[in-house]
């Protein structure tokens, strides 16, 4: 279940989060970027529970070479225009 996919700077990784409220268990998936040196770490958890949503957007990153600093904005930005959908 574990994906990352690496351009020339950077490594995009899914991460994975499980919640147990009552008896159901929720699992939620992220992201977390970093460079070859593993240096410029930046993870935003709880993205979505859609794990082909999650894998889209990090192979979109990838492509467009998002940096980590960015990571935050550039989801916000993901989720707000994929809310509607």
């Amino acid at each position: 279940m574990n994906y990352s996919i690496s351009n020339n700077e950077y490594t995009y990784e899914m991460i994975c989060s499980r919640e147990r409220a009552g008896d159901k268990v929720t699992t939620t998936y992220g992201i977390r970027i970093y460079d070859r040196c593993g240096r410029d770490y930046d993870v935003v958890e709880d993205i979505s529970d859609n794990y082909e949503r999650v894998k889209s957007f990090c192979r979109l990153l990838c492509r467009e070479g998002a940096c980590p600093v960015h990571l935050k904005d550039i989801t916000e930005d993901f989720l707000t225009e994929n809310y509607f959908m």
